[in-house]
């Protein structure tokens, strides 16, 4: 793994998706950082099916429909 700061990474990128019972930020995949090249940083989201995907939250344990657009990138 190539440093790219003075400060080590952390923590490991994610794919993040905010409940939609109650709104609450969840892990939905940690992304590989081998898997991202750093001369063009996208990670690739990961593949649903075209009507969603089924999720239970965390928190709250309902279950939720997951589609791509749903996925949101990050670090914290």
């Amino acid at each position: 793994m190539v440093q790219v700061s003075a400060r080590p990474v952390k923590r490991m990128p994610k794919w993040v998706i905010y409940c939609a019972q109650c709104n609450r930020p969840a892990m939905y995949a940690e992304i590989d950082s081998a898997s991202i090249d750093l001369a063009d940083p996208t990670a690739k989201k990961p593949i649903l099916p075209e009507e969603g995907g089924s999720w239970d939250c965390p928190f709250c344990k309902k279950e939720s429909r997951v589609r791509e657009c749903d996925l949101t990138y990050s670090y914290a």
